[in-house]
């Protein structure tokens, strides 16, 4: 009972910490969780390192147990905390407990067995043990030792093919390389089956690290498993983070097959961010429908071999596709950021879309232009909108500053939608962390400074609380703040409009962009009038109609 208001009590703090950092936080399809019953939610894409697990505990409406890895947890004391008050599962994988091997290896060319590795200067017999795995630099590739001969000659389980890994084993004088020691998983494994048992709820990030990447990281195929290596493969999965999904999926399976009266859900979860990096930016998450674990994949997993692993490998594809239909995944940035573009061309005269309105259109947009790609029209629109997009930075104008900026209102230059791809994935997370560090000291001391200043000029409106002086100053601070934090929005945004305005003396720019704006919207629309409903039975043709309507109006 203690345990879960401590947990309580740190999600609120975190609810907090989200609030503030972003300025809007929505959430979709939170009906679809199940109220009761175990439930897996599988996050993605991972493109903003705790902040994405945070999201997910605080808008689930479940007490969800995370899966972190060791090296998350290595980021300062204070986490580590934080990860056993909300009772995080702590993944240990190989390549957390990594380090740099002694001497270098290389691989004798003149000898036959490719599987033989030979080191200089190395102590493979005081280091390494079978059942390790040596790293090649820069991810070239890793084996797992299966023979340690002596301190300077050991054999691998698979060879080296890939022509990196070839050419620093070859080189003069070895390469450098790392020692990744085998990780009992069994007590996770477990862990994991108890909790699913008690209907938990345990929340997993398939692609493991965040990444920065417009589409999600592809996953790989699944390997023949039998009973005998369970352990030792799924130590496999989950030090290659491109297969944890296949890792929970053989824990799914597992875990139902174990128990017949079990019915385990799968929740996928679509996270997506406007300005992720930037303090005060906006944030979607989303909840898909939930994925039932169909029984006749639990009766093949119970088969062993090719149907244990057809079991799973359909169950991770059936996962992957629904992720895919929640998530904005675009197969490039610059396919991003012209879908963007057209979404911000497209979107209807008469409101302003709410960002999750936003995150559903560009989901709709990228889905037909990936059906409609090779069209000779579409390929035209798309050209002509990276052309508009390049005028408005030669300008340093926004598509926004274009359409409503006019000289007789200061509140039409302030609508619009602050847009911006950004690779900068843990920068969001890194200022968080800092956060709980400097927030309490520089708390600390002005609370101390303010202290010393009504003792000395006799602030009777302080002193007057005696001992609890502290405490009012503490609220008195936190009021500002959050003053501060509301005035710094709306002078952003009144900082982003002054160039606009100031454009506005030259209303030759403004008239040509806006003449080019309407010309290339009309033409965006009547292709979506085309292909819209051979993609969507719900294609509303009358609402696209009027819109045409009204920018030939203008």
């Amino acid at each position: 009972k203690m345990m879960i208001t401590m947990f309580d009590i740190v999600l609120n703090f975190f609810g907090f910490i989200l609030n503030t950092f972003f300025r809007e936080i929505k959430s979709r399809g939170s009906h679809n969780i199940p109220k009761e019953g175990p439930v897996i939610f599988i996050g993605a894409p991972h493109a903003n390192a705790f902040v994405d697990g945070l999201l997910l505990m605080k808008y689930s409406k479940r007490q969800v147990f995370l899966m972190i890895a060791q090296n998350a947890i290595n980021y300062g004391h204070y986490v580590d905390i934080l990860a056993r008050a909300i009772r995080a599962i702590i993944l240990k994988r190989p390549k957390d407990l990594a380090e740099s091997g002694k001497g270098k290896i290389f691989l004798d060319e003149s000898k036959a067995d490719s599987l033989r590795i030979n080191g200089i200067n190395t102590e493979f017999t005081n280091q390494l043990k079978v059942g390790y795995q040596i790293s090649l630099p820069r991810e070239y590739g890793s084996s797992e030792i299966t023979e340690i001969i002596s301190d300077t000659e050991l054999v691998i389980k698979k060879e080296f093919k890939e022509p990196k890994a070839l050419e620093v084993l070859t080189q003069p004088g070895g390469t450098p390389y790392t020692c990744m020691p085998y990780v009992d998983q069994s007590n996770l494994y477990e862990t994991v089956l108890e909790m699913l048992n008690a209907g938990k709820c345990i929340g997993v990030f398939p692609e493991g690290r965040s990444h920065d990447r417009s589409e999600l990281i592809p996953l790989k195929g699944y390997y023949s498993i039998s009973k005998l290596r369970l352990f030792k493969l799924l130590m496999h999965f989950i030090d290659r983070y491109l297969l944890l999904l296949v890792g929970i999926a053989f824990m799914a399976l597992g875990a139902m097959a174990a128990n017949l009266g079990l019915d385990i859900k799968i929740v996928p979860c679509g996270l997506n961010y406007f300005q992720a990096h930037k303090f005060r930016s906006r944030a979607v998450i989303e909840f898909g429908s939930p994925i039932s674990i169909p029984s006749e994949l639990v009766e093949k997993y119970n088969m062993n071999g090719s149907d244990r692993r057809e079991a799973c490998n359909k169950l991770m594809e059936i996962i992957y596709e629904r992720l895919k239909l929640i998530a904005v995944i675009a197969p490039d940035y610059e396919t991003l950021s012209v879908i963007r573009a057209v979404r911000r061309l497209c979107r209807p005269e008469n409101r302003k879309l709410e960002i999750d309105e936003m995150i559903d259109l560009d989901r709709r947009l990228i889905n037909g232009y990936m059906k409609f790609k090779n069209d000779s029209n579409v390929q035209g629109i798309y050209k002509k909108v990276k052309e508009y997009d390049q005028l408005l930075k030669y300008n340093r104008l926004k598509d926004y500053q274009v359409h409503k900026t006019t000289t007789s209102t200061l509140t039409a230059a302030l609508k619009g939608s602050y847009i911006m791809i950004s690779g900068r994935h843990v920068i969001a997370t890194w200022k968080i962390l800092v956060s709980f560090k400097v927030i309490p000291i520089s708390y600390g001391i002005y609370t101390l400074i303010s202290l010393s200043l009504a003792y000395k000029y006799n602030w009777g409106f302080i002193m007057n609380f005696g001992l609890f002086s502290p405490i009012i100053i503490l609220i008195m601070l936190f009021m500002n703040s959050y003053v501060t934090i509301r005035l710094f929005d709306i002078g952003t945004d009144l900082y982003r409009s002054l160039y606009s305005l100031i454009l506005t003396l030259s209303q030759s720019t403004i008239k040509d962009l806006r003449k080019i704006r309407n010309e290339l919207s009309y033409e965006i629309i009547e292709i979506i009038n085309e292909i819209g409903p051979k993609i969507y039975p719900d294609f509303d043709n009358e609402c696209i109609i009027q819109q045409l309507k009204e920018i030939k109006s203008k």
